[in-house]
């Protein structure tokens, strides 16, 4: 019968589990604290690396001591880098930590939430007429979306009946 498969036992393959490519420390060997500050705003996270670990990249510290921040590297990642992201993170020596970063055994690491500049964003109409309104929108505002501070919403509030396009 050739290629086709039977209805017999499963064979070794099939039955075979995946190992993970490399265990990270659990999160509770992590130590974790929350700074209090006065203000409203989010408090930044200190995070110690554990004895154990000799040598980890620091976006893989971050997701394994924060898995309810970072819930993927690629999102840890995103903290490490200048551009984007909720958060920022910084090494306790005050440097700013990149994802070319590794951290060992007793490195303190702080997760900070990025503060947003008070309030929506204001546009700078450089110039509007009947057809056309050209407008210099400040770095970190979103064009699209649902949110009250995006380019479209701000338009809107600031030029009833405009749509862009």
């Amino acid at each position: 019968m050739g290629n086709t498969p039977s209805s017999a036992a499963p064979t070794e393959a099939t039955e075979a589990t995946v190992a993970p490519a490399a265990a990270a420390p659990a999160p509770s060997d992590w130590v974790v604290t929350k700074q209090l500050t006065g203000g409203s705003e989010a408090p930044p996270i200190s995070v110690t690396v554990p004895a154990h670990v000799s040598k980890m990249p620091l976006a893989e510290a971050i997701c394994a001591a924060l898995p309810e921040l970072f819930p993927s590297t690629s999102a840890a990642k995103r903290a490490c880098r200048r551009k984007g992201g909720p958060y920022t993170v910084h090494l306790a020596g005050g440097a700013e930590g990149r994802c070319s970063t590794t951290v060992a055994a007793g490195d303190v690491v702080e997760v900070i939430p990025r503060t947003r500049r008070g309030g929506p964003a204001a546009l700078v109409l450089l110039h509007v007429d009947e057809r056309l309104a050209l407008v210099h929108k400040p770095p970190g505002m979103g064009i699209h979306g649902n949110g009250p501070d995006t380019l479209c919403s701000v338009l809107e509030r600031q030029l009833p009946g405009a749509s862009p396009g």
